[in-house]
């Protein structure tokens, strides 16, 4: 192969890495996009929970060590991860 060959191989291969880099990027900000609705979206229903009083701060530990006994894959769902949801929310 000539060097205009390899050179023409490389820059073709840089294109498709490119691509590969951007489709990267656009699924990052979907996952990110999608966490920060769930967070909202969770902080907001304990939060609304938690102003009717029906739920109290027991509560919000027993649906951590629900979610943790029900989903063990779930992770970032302590007690304290789920109040740092409602404060998100609010």
């Amino acid at each position: 192969m000539d060097s205009n060959m390899i050179l023409s191989h490389e820059q073709q291969f840089d294109e498709v890495i490119n691509i590969i880099l951007q489709h990267q990027s656009r699924a990052s900000r979907a996952v990110n996009k999608e966490t920060l609705l769930m967070a909202w979206n969770v902080g907001g229903y304990v939060s609304n929970k938690l102003k009717s009083e029906e739920w109290g701060s027991k509560v919000v530990a027993q649906l951590s060590e629900y979610i943790r006994t029900k989903q063990p894959k779930l992770k970032g769902y302590s007690r304290s991860s789920v109040y740092n949801m409602v404060l998100f929310y609010e």
